[in-house]
């Protein structure tokens, strides 16, 4: 991406895209950040050769401090909506890209940013990684999908115990309650992102495509409808090449060549 942002750090290398959020001093959530977070996302859904996207922080150990409370002081109900449905909008763009969205939570995440990395397909965290959602606190509420995805995430009890008590957790408590997919060593987040990014850019595009779009299927509707949704899936990638290489490959005892068709 040729493109210069004021609040991102973007770079790409063998089919993988990494976007560093870069707003020190502590990240905040601002209107203009979640801007270029909405154009970056769209721009990259037109990179056919992307085969992945590693989301972190170019603070060594911070990921994200949440939205700007100062602003919470001039919010009325018809403005706090409205920024509230926008961040929700863009947080929503990252949840429904073709591809995969990996997470690497480097330090503490708050509020909108730990709303931001559960948008993320999978997230990996820094073993000194602290999170919570302390909206309650201020007298206000998750308002980037944090109520919603995050019950899913953990169940309703633990979420609820989060978001009503606004205390933070410990990379340790995230990974037990299924928050975090996994933890790196300190300072290794990052890195154990773009390992997982680079395995992931190896296998068959269209199929890991299809796969995210199912398990989304399966995370918003019945399993009647999942299970229809799944066998769509078999017969778009029957008719694909890349099925036809990977089963070639199988046979000839060959690492497979994915063409993305």
């Amino acid at each position: 991406m040729e493109r210069t942002f004021r609040t991102l750090v973007c770079t790409e290398e063998k089919g993988v895209c990494t976007l560093l959020l870069n707003a020190p001093p502590v990240n905040v959530i601002t209107r203009a950040l979640l801007e270029e977070l909405d154009e970056a996302f769209q721009t990259l859904e037109f990179h056919t050769d992307l085969r992945a996207v590693v989301l972190s922080s170019a603070l060594p150990k911070l990921f994200c401090a949440g939205a700007d409370i100062k602003q919470f002081q001039t919010w009325t109900s018809a403005t706090g909506s409205e920024n509230c449905r926008f961040g929700s909008q863009v947080y929503r763009r990252i949840e429904r890209f073709p591809r995969p969205v990996l997470c690497a939570v480097n330090g503490s995440a708050f509020g909108g940013g730990l709303e931001l990395a559960m948008a993320c397909d999978v997230r990996i965290f820094d073993e000194r990684a602290r999170v919570a959602l302390p909206e309650c606190t201020l007298g206000m509420q998750p308002g980037y999908g944090g109520t919603q995805r995050l019950p899913r995430l953990v169940g309703p009890g633990f979420a609820k115990k989060m978001m009503y008590t606004g205390l933070p957790i410990t990379a340790q408590e995230a990974l037990r309650a299924g928050l975090a997919d996994e933890l790196a060593p300190a300072g290794g987040s990052l890195d154990a992102a773009l390992e997982l990014a680079q395995t992931i850019a190896r296998r068959a595009p269209i199929a890991v495509a299809q796969i995210k779009k199912s398990v989304a299927c399966a995370m918003e509707h019945g399993l009647e409808e999942g299970l229809r949704f799944e066998n769509r899936g078999i017969a778009l990638l029957c008719g694909t090449g890349d099925k036809q290489e990977g089963a070639q490959a199988f046979v000839e005892k060959r690492p497979p060549v994915f063409r993305n068709r």
